[in-house]
């Protein structure tokens, strides 16, 4: 199983150069970077040294914070395509050069009204969304969602077709105002299953967080949707955010393991942490996610 660290975190509070990047992930005990979209050109100084050390670049993220790439798979125009579009190109580019054909995506944010993507947000910044708003947001969104899938569905399908080299993984998104909910991703897969390169990227911080909200249970969600799963996140939802250190919050990584490592099959799991969060404590949680078999 590879355990992978962003590669963002590491270049900030590591730093240096390809051969220090690729060291300093090995000395915190993990054995893969993920970068992100933006900022990722600084990572193609690994390429020439990649092949001096045992770490491996499982896929790219889509940034989720560029201008419009949230919106661009459910936004009324094509124009609003046109941001997200332009990201999974850098995301193609960077994988390209990193031997890696798999890019994240983030399931699409919805625009259902005044104030809904801010009440929706669950980064980690601000209050976060009380139970009855977070219900309200669902009902809104329910009433428009076959639309929302048709529209998302055929611009995935557009995606598939422009970079035909790569495979995509969907993961949770971190705001509530989203096609993140276990029936919504469901409905996705099953449209595009055998038409595109489609997996699901498990995002636990996100779902225990929803599961408080009464949302799908965790191992609910995980079951209905393991046939698809691809790979996941290992951040906590510490009751403050989803971009907890794991340990921190609820989410059960016993019950997570046997979906991501098993007799015959592995998976990629990767952490995300704060910027805040210095290198010493990372290894303290290494040694935490090993107890789990990660």
């Amino acid at each position: 199983m590879s355990v992978a660290l962003a590669a963002e975190w590491l270049a900030r509070r590591v730093g240096g150069g390809g051969r220090a990047l690729l060291s300093g992930c090995l000395d915190l005990g993990f054995d893969a970077l993920i970068p992100e979209t933006l900022g990722g050109a600084q990572f193609l100084n690994l390429v020439p040294e990649l092949e001096d050390f045992p770490v491996k670049i499982p896929a790219v993220r889509v940034s989720p914070e560029v201008e419009g790439v949230g919106l661009g798979l459910c936004g009324k125009d094509e124009e609003s395509f046109l941001a997200t579009q332009a990201e999974v190109q850098k995301a193609a580019q960077l994988g390209t050069k990193l031997g890696t054909p798999l890019i994240l995506l983030e399931a699409p944010l919805v625009d259902l009204g005044a104030g809904s993507l801010e009440k929706g947000e669950i980064g980690g910044e601000g209050s976060l969304i009380a139970s009855e708003d977070y219900q309200s947001l669902r009902s809104r969104l329910l009433k428009r969602r076959d639309s929302l899938l048709d529209r998302c569905c055929r611009r995935l399908h557009s995606l598939a077709r422009s970079f035909p080299e790569h495979r995509f993984g969907l993961l949770e998104a971190g705001n509530f105002a989203s096609l993140s909910g276990l029936e919504d991703l469901e409905l996705i897969f099953s449209d595009l299953k055998g038409s595109v390169d489609l997996g699901y990227w498990h995002r636990p911080s996100v779902v225990r967080f929803r599961e408080e909200l009464g949302g799908a249970q965790g191992g609910d969600v995980l079951e209905t949707l393991s046939k698809y799963l691809i790979g996941t996140d290992l951040s906590d939802f510490d009751g403050e955010g989803i971009f907890g250190l794991p340990g921190s919050g609820g989410v059960d990584y016993g019950a997570l393991r046997p979906y991501i490592r098993g007799s015959n099959f592995s998976l990629p799991a990767y952490l995300g942490p704060s910027f805040q969060v210095p290198p010493g404590e990372i290894k303290r949680v290494r040694g935490f996610l090993q107890k789990f078999g990660f």
